[in-house]
């Protein structure tokens, strides 16, 4: 997106017409802030099911060691 220019193809009342542009065409910025939201959504959720089940997993892990070392778990402890 740092090119100095763009061409831009669309289709006319003439037929297919191509234009060299000084920016970047909306439809190509648009396609883009749309694909970065749309990875960053998917990276936040995979983030958040990664950092939850390393949550239970530590609890297990934990859970299991306390029943082996003979301390008692309660509800309040969890």
């Amino acid at each position: 997106m740092e090119a100095p220019h763009y061409k831009f193809t669309a289709t006319s009342i003439n037929g297919i017409e191509t234009k060299v542009l000084d920016h970047v065409p909306a439809p190509e910025e648009k396609a883009l802030a749309s694909s970065i939201a749309s990875h960053l959504a998917s990276a936040a959720k995979l983030e958040a099911i990664d950092a939850h089940k390393g949550t239970e997993a530590a609890k297990s892990m934990l859970g299991g060691l306390a029943a082996a070392l003979g301390i008692r778990i309660t509800a309040g402890d969890e």
